[in-house]
């Protein structure tokens, strides 16, 4: 458990050496719209996702316990990747998208 939680630390403090805090949250104002509005409504749940994935990271040096709710929502984030991949890439291929290939190749990783 110990090195779990010195491992956060080094994560957090990577991530907090590159700027302020508030820069590394996303804003929904940042993604950009695809007019699909369950796509539209996906990336904003997976934004919502990784912020609070964030402000558990952030915290973790106060709540001792958060190891396991660090990686569950990191678990939520994967699963809603994978899910979410397969949506598009079922889109894509309906709509007969030309680069639906490079999109399923630069995604593949989540589905290993």
């Amino acid at each position: 458990m110990r090195a779990n939680h010195l491992r956060h630390q080094d994560q957090m403090q990577a991530f907090t050496q590159s700027g302020d805090i508030s820069e590394m949250l996303i804003q929904i104002s940042d993604i950009s719209k695809t007019s699909v509005d369950f796509i539209d409504m996906e990336h904003k749940q997976l934004a919502d996702s990784i912020n609070r994935l964030w402000q558990l990271v952030e915290n973790n040096s106060i709540q001792n316990n958060a190891d396991s709710e660090i990686t569950g929502k990191l678990q939520e984030i994967i699963t809603h990747l994978q899910d979410h991949f397969g949506h598009e890439e079922e889109l894509m291929a309906k709509n007969s998208f030309p680069a639906a290939g490079h999109h399923k190749k630069r995604t593949s990783c989540f589905s290993e």
